[in-house]
């Protein structure tokens, strides 16, 4: 990798992707060994709403995965809307639909792998966290339910995930740079 961080970490934008924490991450993968391919959509890859622009990720993660090696299993690491395997269900539906702005948010990066490669299999993993704080748009804070745990703990999270892992504090990120 080289000395200095790519534009994208030098100037993060507000969503909390290029954060220090997120390149130190890539850099422990590499040292590792493992191979990395970013498949978020790109500047000739137009999308003019949110599902769209997922569509856009599954098919640049799909086309980089059947370019390497067969068989080899996947790790996506994406924000938890879009790892969603199924669409809300009951109130939350409605909910979210309301925080987005009445944009539809299905599919997502998840569903749409599955429409276009449905013989994968494809699981999810839904990071949450008991408190602490986090990066999107600002510092957001996690404020503790009564009797949250302080250990990490998983449970079914079907159908929108396969699974939820609770890890039991969120530490706001790092950048290099405030994000614009």
């Amino acid at each position: 990798m080289a000395s200095h961080p790519p534009p994208f970490y030098a100037r993060p934008s507000r969503d909390g992707r290029g954060s220090l924490d997120m390149l130190e991450l890539i850099r422990t993968a590499r040292a590792l060994g493992l191979d990395l391919v970013c498949f978020d959509q790109s500047p000739d890859q137009p999308a003019r709403s949110w599902s769209e622009r997922d569509q856009w990720m599954a098919r640049n993660l799909l086309e980089a995965w059947s370019a390497g090696p067969g068989g080899q299993r996947v790790v996506g690491i994406c924000a938890s809307l879009h790892a969603r395997l199924a669409p809300e269900q009951g109130v939350g539906r409605f909910l979210r639909k309301v925080v987005s702005g009445g944009e539809q948010l299905w599919p997502s990066l998840a569903g749409w792998v599955r429409q276009l490669q449905p013989t994968l299999a494809v699981g999810s993993v839904d990071v949450r966290f008991a408190t602490g704080e986090f990066f999107n748009m600002g510092v957001r804070t996690i404020y503790a339910r009564p009797g949250s745990r302080s250990e990490a703990w998983i449970r079914h999270a079907a159908p929108a995930y396969s699974l939820e892992l609770w890890l039991p504090r969120a530490t706001v990120a790092t950048f290099l740079t405030a994000p614009a």
